[in-house]
């Protein structure tokens, strides 16, 4: 569903994490600026890690703003939506304008896009938006505890959460590799954890039915894509209600290697121990803590719920034609 603003420019509160892309965050949000300016009236808090903003944001819906930009990386993407709906109380979801400008490593919540300024998707046309589902996960750490946390992309278990878990070290080597080239970052984290990988036990909750897994991996998502040149060839509409959940298990070293070139191309249907899901809820349960990925973002927990969250947010459509 798309709406039309009218105003040619917004007031919009910017969260710059300027680390982003191998610590290069800043240098190219300096390079982007003067376009962002174009479209909006960007207020901009500098944030040097993903961190909460959540009185940031609070103080800016009493004042009248209603439009929010992650500038940054996926991670950035994921912590300002949590603080969005941590702070916006009674406001409607639906009203808030949320942005982004694609300064991380692999901005799989802009995809797909073809048009950038210095390889930066800018989505911040607020003049035209569509609604989007949240995801929500409900997550047991561990002390036992309860953590919820939302996401607009992804959410992982298996082998590509602990891939990112290793990508989001700061390694020198890795450091290098992904202000050079975020695929050769990818990778190289790919390869380093396939070294000492293991498929994981778990109970999978779905459809009324719970079974046991020998899991290499489970995605679960509103976007086909997973980092990098990864991507699935399952389609999930961006605002349906439901989930895709896409299964791999019981794959040896040699399995995943190949599921990783399928990936690249953008296949994953019709292979032995490959299975596709379209779920309104799915949960799962292991015996030990395992990685959980949301958004990039690496959780350790036990237990993990993901559906979709009641309210839809106002996402911009991209800014076009940029150069």
């Amino acid at each position: 569903m798309r709406y039309a603003n009218r105003k040619a420019k917004k007031i919009a509160l910017v969260i710059l994490n300027p680390l982003a892309r191998g610590g290069t965050g800043k240098s190219l949000w300096n390079k982007v600026l003067p376009n962002v300016q174009e479209h909006l009236d960007p207020q901009i808090i500098v944030r040097p890690c993903v961190e909460k903003v959540d009185e940031e944001i609070k103080d800016a819906l009493a004042k009248g703003i209603r439009m929010f930009v992650a500038a940054g990386g996926d991670g950035t993407v994921h912590q300002v939506i949590n603080s969005i709906l941590e702070a916006k109380k009674n406001y409607p979801l639906a009203d808030i304008f949320f942005g982004a400008v694609g300064l991380g490593s692999s901005n799989d919540f802009h995809k797909p896009y073809s048009d950038s300024l210095f390889d930066v998707p800018l989505r911040i046309d607020s003049r035209y938006c569509s609604l989007r589902d949240v995801g929500f996960a409900e997550m047991v750490d561990l002390n036992g505890k309860l953590v919820k946390r939302f996401f607009l992309i992804s959410g992982s278990l298996g082998f590509v959460a602990w891939a990112n878990d290793y990508f989001n070290s700061n390694r020198f080597f890795l450091s290098v590799l992904k202000k050079s080239s975020t695929n050769l970052a990818i990778l190289y984290s790919a390869f380093r954890t396939l070294r000492s990988f293991k498929n994981q036990k778990i109970l999978v909750s779905l459809h009324g039915r719970t079974f046991e897994s020998n899991l290499t991996n489970l995605s679960v998502s509103k976007t086909p894509y997973v980092g990098g040149c990864f991507r699935y060839d399952s389609e999930i509409a961006p605002d349906n209600g439901i989930l895709s959940a896409n299964i791999a298990e019981n794959l040896s070293w040699i399995g995943i290697i190949k599921l990783m070139k399928d990936l690249s191309r953008g296949k994953f249907l019709g292979k032995p121990h490959r299975h596709h899901f379209l779920v309104k809820e799915i949960a799962i349960t292991a015996k030990t803590l395992i990685p959980v990925e949301l958004d990039g973002e690496i959780f350790f927990a036990s237990a993990a719920k993901f559906r979709i969250h009641s309210e839809k947010i106002r996402v911009c459509n991209p800014v076009l034609n940029n150069r």
